[in-house]
């Protein structure tokens, strides 16, 4: 089970990176409270959103479970994110994230995700 959440965060970066809203859908919630940068949506507005994000790269670090019961899973993990164009600098750093997902049949779905930049030196 908490492997299969961590494979779907995954997922989910994967259709961010990839500006891919339906896979996006898929994993989310349209209920989903999603807070990004102190913007605070819901999952069917932030799939709105992900066609507006440039980045070029990511890497997920320091994955870690914070509970798991059979119906929801918590995780926390480092995201890095890169951009080519200077225009979406917004975009990149280093930030914590924090994910809900929640059973949905027999997979689950994202029900809250927040992140916090990392000040850089």
């Amino acid at each position: 089970m908490e492997e299969q959440v961590i494979s779907l965060e995954h997922a989910l970066w994967e259709a961010v990176l990839h500006q891919n809203t339906a896979a996006f859908q898929e994993l989310v919630f349209p209920s989903a409270v999603m807070i990004c940068g102190g913007y605070r949506c819901l999952g069917s507005e932030y799939a709105g959103i992900i066609a507006d994000f440039f980045i070029s790269s990511y890497a997920i670090t320091h994955m870690e479970v914070i509970y798991a019961r059979p119906d929801q899973v918590m995780l926390h993990y480092v995201l890095q994110t890169e951009v080519a164009d200077s225009r979406d600098r917004d975009l990149a750093g280093t930030f914590h994230v924090a994910s809900v997902w929640g059973r949905h049949g027999d997979s689950f779905k994202l029900l809250f995700n927040m992140d916090s930049k990392i000040a850089q030196p």
